[in-house]
């Protein structure tokens, strides 16, 4: 039978109780780190029904669900909890807590019995899913088609090449909206212009 251990300011730990072992501060049997447990608190005896639990004598008294025992054994199963001190000693159900410290009887005279499982181990996290990726781009619309006279084509497509080279990655749309805004003859302030909103943003 294994019982989970949760002393003050620790990691829980489970234990194996594979025959009747004293439970206390000082014991012959399994110690737990708490000054308000007696040297020797309880007795822990497994049976086939489930796990008894008799006090010892204990200045502080043991509790079983809240309730004060006396000295007549208390039979307790998964769910119930035993406080001797400031410690609580249950039975772990299957949901046990991942956190808690595996550990074996220190007392040389109760070693564990063949058959008796040693607490399962902790389980690693599942990994993460790796991230989605992002929405793909929508393509780029063509710029619309313009009525221009073949001079001022030429003159346009002069005046973008200049705003290539002096801005960079502007499109061609944007660049004649850009023109009809400040004028062809303002293309200085036109590239000034393009420079501040940046070269490939969206005007």
């Amino acid at each position: 039978m294994i019982v989970e251990i949760r002393e003050p300011g620790r990691k829980p730990r489970r234990v194996p109780v594979t025959a009747r072992v004293e439970v206390g501060r000082d014991c012959r049997g399994l110690l737990i780190h708490d000054e308000a447990a007696s040297r020797r608190h309880v007795t822990l005896t497994p049976g086939p029904d489930g796990l008894f639990v008799t006090d010892l004598g204990s200045s502080n008294g043991t509790f079983v669900n809240g309730e004060q025992l006396t000295r007549r054994p208390a039979r307790i199963g998964p769910g119930d909890v035993v406080r001797v001190g400031d410690t609580e000693i249950s039975i772990p159900g299957p949901a046990a807590d991942p956190e808690t410290v595996s550990a074996m009887l220190p007392h040389p005279e109760t070693p564990r019995a063949p058959g008796v499982p040693a607490a399962p181990p902790a389980v690693a996290p599942a990994a993460a899913a790796p991230p989605p990726l992002p929405p793909a781009r929508p393509p780029r619309r063509p710029p619309a088609a313009l009525s221009l006279d073949e001079r001022t084509g030429r003159r346009l497509a002069a005046a973008h090449g200049w705003v290539e080279v002096e801005v960079g990655g502007v499109e061609w749309s944007r660049f004649v909206e850009s023109v009809i805004d400040a004028g062809l003859e303002q293309l200085p302030a036109v590239i000034a212009r393009l420079r501040a909103e940046g070269g490939d943003a969206a005007p």
